[in-house]
């Protein structure tokens, strides 16, 4: 990493924008920044590490503080740096936080904390910049990617800045272990550690767990007999994998007689199903002889139940043949029933004819009635309406009359409305009139009381300063241009109070301009006073026009006015009513004369009506007395029940003969059931030969303890078939896992040890861990680089050397550090050096350290380092030896810059950038070789 240009704005002491190219130095490869104390030396070196980090070259600086206090309020504070990192070129902006002015209104804001990064492509002639990341923290991550270093580290490496890389020489071994670890990535040899952590930890883990599958074996295991109890007993003491192979031993025991006892089990359960096939087929015969008894049973109640039967079938058939003997003379009536069908069928006809009559009589006695009654009806309502009539005669009076009371009250109350129009004006003419002799009485009294005696006294004022004036210009013995008198024994005074003509003019103006004012006042009352008093009348006239007192008020006027218009509602309502009534009248008249005109009419309707009624009363007589004629000597009242009796009586005959076929069949079917019945009995016992019924229950009851003992031993069998394989398979899986486990085993060892030794925890050697190791051999490298510098800078007197001793006990140590003095030849810690000495054996560390670096392929590249005083330490011999060394480390691929204030230093170098101060802030000149 090389700085080549750096841009800074407002920043620390440089309020001005303040560029410095740094590409020139490499001619020369060392410069002095030089200046006075606080001319803003260090702050090149800040704004360096603040545009790569965002922090500053030291712990005590804030970012918040970069802002320059000689910089104007709008003016913009940023960092610009432009760097050569990995044969690439990069730009990165910062903005640290702080307030600046508004860029909107008055005060001040505050500017975030910004930052940009590049990289600076080459295109053609010109030059093309690409965006890296944006954001401050994004930007450092960046920074720290490029370069490989955070900002402390930059610090302790790049800048040998008043005490920080002494913090390094003297720092402990896990303070260098962190820096070396970023320098030369020994981070790898810690994941390599964790990896190996990770193996072992799965390796452990998965031994483990054969182990626990083992044993989870082992317990599923269940030996029948002694081998059980033994196997039990060897779980309780099983105290690792040793036993495994014996326990695999007695599980295969335990397989063989468990096998030896299922096949006996076997041909046990075989015999027993042969005693049950025997005892079904002994069940079935039985069954089958219960069933032939049980037949029997049911066929001997069957002859038992058709004997009966029979006996009732013989006295059913004997009582069909009693009842069939009523068959003729029921033939006989049915002959007679059909002979008088005809005479039933002329009485029907002339039963249908007095219906008829009878339909038509009820029909005409309605109708008679409703004549009746609308007669009746229409005399009634024309007597109603006579008399109702004769009530309402004066309707069209009592209308007229309130139709006129009601334009009179109309009228009236459009008067009495314009009175209260006219006395709301007359108030309001009062109310203008009370104000209008305010204003009179208030411009009189300003008139009189203030311009009036302000004028006399500035009329008299005036005419006195006319009077001063004149006396001031009188002489003796000349004449007065008033009086004519040569003597002046009294002149006026002249005043310093004297009133110009002008102030006279407009004072009078002004008094002239009152007294108009009062007299338009005057005016203005006087003609509201003639208007208020006409007002007055009128209301006194529209009063008594209203029938008012001529002192009567606003309030009488509007109970008069209320009244009126209740009057007026009141006579609006009768008036409505006495129309309607009048309507109703005419109306009602006119229905009279309707109906009166109508009862002529109704009447002869309800004679004819009732004439007609006569006619059909006899004319029914007449045909009633034919039909009881036509109906006498005939049992049955109509044709309908004479034909009802003839299917009946009929019906009875067939149903009788019917009968009796049946009863006669059903005798000789029941004669031929009862033989067979018979028959079977007879069979049946003469299967049976008086054997007893088998004992079905008793022998279903052997034959389930059999099944069940059967069942105990096929269980038993496969109990002890399965208990054999488990056995078997177990043993074989426990075999294939132990031998599983031993190689498992045997890896983890070796993990475990390779593990110890990476992290320092070997028991026996020395104690220091995989990355303590690689940071040792590139801290020997620096050494080594180191001495060489640290040789030339002490003339050969010091020699660095790494503390030895500690390593065997402390894996974290390793890193610490002693010099050999060659005057004493003895080692000693670098803690006793002198400040001078200390300040050369910093020096030399952070040189051997960017040798050792920059010598790392794809290592990080420190091309450019900074020396922050100390010098002043410095002997002249030391001095000299310093400079000698610096020139030799420095050329084209790396430049030196020294801060320092040392006059000597500024003798020797050329190459300077001069830091001046000033009251507007500092500025750098800069001077090339």
């Amino acid at each position: 990493m090389k700085p080549l240009q750096l841009s800074m704005k407002a920043f620390g002491a440089f309020a001005e924008e303040c560029r410095i190219d740094f590409t020139p130095f490499d001619k020369s490869g060392i410069y002095l920044i030089t200046g006075e104390t606080g001319a803003g030396k260090t702050t090149i070196f800040d704004a360096i590490c603040y545009a790569l980090y965002g922090t500053a070259s030291g712990d005590v600086r804030d970012p918040k503080q970069f802002r320059s206090q000689y910089a104007d309020p709008k003016q913009i504070t940023c960092v610009e740096l432009r760097f050569f990192c990995g044969n690439k070129q990069y730009l990165v902006n910062r903005t640290p936080p702080y307030l600046r002015a508004a860029l909107r209104g008055s005060g001040m804001v505050e500017q975030k904390a910004e930052a940009e990064l590049w990289e600076i492509l080459p295109y053609k002639t010109a030059e093309k910049k690409k965006i890296l990341c944006s954001g401050a923290q994004a930007v450092t991550d960046k920074v720290v990617e490029l370069t490989g270093m955070d900002g402390k580290q930059f610090r302790q490496i790049v800048m040998i800045a008043q005490g920080e890389f002494r913090k390094f020489l003297l720092s402990s071994s896990v303070e260098k272990g962190k820096i070396l670890r970023q320098l030369f990535h020994t981070q790898n040899c810690d994941k390599i550690q964790q990896i190996l952590k990770e193996r072992l930890d799965q390796q452990r883990a998965h031994v483990r767990e054969q182990e626990t599958q083992m044993l989870t074996l082992l317990h599923q295991a269940s030996p029948a007999g002694e081998k059980q109890a033994e196997l039990y007993e060897a779980r309780l003491n099983f105290s690792g994998m040793a036993a495994a192979e014996e326990l695999c031993d007695m599980l295969k025991t335990s397989a063989a007689e468990l096998s030896e006892q299922a096949a006996s089990q076997s041909e046990q359960v075989q015999e027993q199903q042969k005693a049950i096939e025997s005892l079904l087929q002994e069940i079935e015969q039985g069954r089958q002889h219960n069933a032939v008894l049980k037949q029997l049973r049911q066929a001997e109640q069957e002859q038992q139940k058709g004997a009966v039967q029979l006996e009732l079938c013989e006295a059913a058939a004997k009582k069909a043949d009693a009842d069939a003997e009523k068959v003729p003379e029921l033939q006989e009536q049915v002959t007679l029933l059909q002979h008088s069908l005809p005479k039933y069928e002329e009485v029907a006809v002339l039963q249908a004819a007095e219906s008829a009559l009878q339909m038509k009589r009820k029909t005409q006695e309605l109708a008679c009635a409703q004549a009746k009654l609308y007669w009746e009806q229409t005399n009634a309502s024309c007597q109603r309406l006579s008399k109702e009539l004769e009530v309402h005669v004066d309707s069209a009076v009592d209308c007229a009359n309130l139709e006129h009371a009601i334009e009179k009250d109309t009228q009236r109350q459009q008067s009495v409305r314009q009175l209260q129009k006219q006395m709301t004006e007359q108030q309001k003419v009062q109310k203008e009139l009370e104000r209008r002799s305010q204003r009179a009485q208030q411009a009189e009294t300003w008139y009189f009381s203030e311009e009036k005696p302000a004028y006399d006294r500035t009329e008299r004022q005036f005419f006195q300063s006319m009077a001063g004036n004149l006396a001031r210009k009188l002489k003796e013995n000349e004449p007065c241009p008033v009086c004519g008198s040569r003597e002046h024994s009294r002149p006026a005074l002249y005043t310093e109070d004297t009133v110009t003509e002008e102030q006279f003019q407009k004072a009078k103006e002004r008094q002239q301009n009152a007294l108009q004012q009062m007299e338009e006042h005057k005016k203005s009352f006087t003609q509201q006073e003639e208007r208020c008093k006409m007002l007055e009348q009128q209301v006194q006239q529209q009063l008594v026009h209203c029938g008012l007192n001529e002192t009567a008020g606003s309030a009488a006027v509007q109970q008069l006015e209320a009244d009126l218009q209740a009057a007026i509602t009141q006579n609006n309502r009768l008036l409505k009513e006495r129309k309607e009534q009048l309507s109703a009248q005419q109306q009602k008249q006119q229905q009279l004369a309707k109906q009166q005109a109508e009862l002529p009419r109704l009447q002869a309707a309800y004679e004819s009506s009732h004439a007609q009624l006569e006619q059909l009363t006899q004319e029914l007589a007449v045909k009633t007395a034919e039909r009881e004629q036509c109906q006498a000597g005939l049992p049955y009242a109509s044709l309908s029940l004479a034909k009802k009796q003839l299917e009946q009586k009929q019906s009875t005959i067939r149903q009788l003969e019917q009968a009796q076929q049946q009863a006669a069949q059903k005798w000789q079917q029941q004669k031929e059931q009862v033989s067979s019945q018979q028959k079977l009995v007879q069979h049946l016992r003469e299967t049976v030969k008086d054997k007893p019924a088998y004992d079905l229950q008793t022998a279903e009851q052997t034959l389930e303890q059999k099944r069940s003992e059967k069942e105990r031993t096929e269980k038993r069998c496969r109990q002890s078939s399965q208990q054999a394989q488990q056995c078997k398979t177990i043993a074989g899986e426990v075999q294939k896992r132990y031998r599983s486990w031993e190689s498992e085993a045997r890896q983890g060892n070796t993990l475990e040890k390779l593990y110890q030794m990476m992290t320092g925890t070997l028991k026996k050697g020395e104690r220091i861990s995989f990355e303590r190791y690689v940071q040792t051999y590139y801290f020997n490298r620096v050494l080594q680089f180191a001495n060489q510098k640290l040789y030339q800078l002490s003339n050969g007197r010091y020699q660095f050397r790494r503390r030895q001793e500690e390593t065997a006990h402390n894996i974290s140590s390793g890193l610490n550090l002693d010099v050999l003095d060659q005057y004493t030849g003895k080692s000693r810690s670098v803690e006793t050096l002198s400040g001078g000495e200390t300040f050369l054996a910093s020096l030399a560390l952070a040189l051997g350290l960017s040798d050792t670096v920059q010598q790392q392929s794809g290592g990080i590249q420190l091309n450019a380092m900074f020396i922050d005083e100390g010098f002043g330490s410095l002997d002249s011999t030391a001095l000299d030896n310093a400079v000698q060394v610096l020139q030799q480390l420095s050329d084209h691929q790396r430049t030196i810059g020294i801060i320092s204030h040392v006059s000597e230093l500024a003798e020797r170098f050329e190459a300077q950038l001069q830091v001046e101060k000033s009251e507007n802030g500092s500025h750098v000149i800069c001077h090339y070789e």
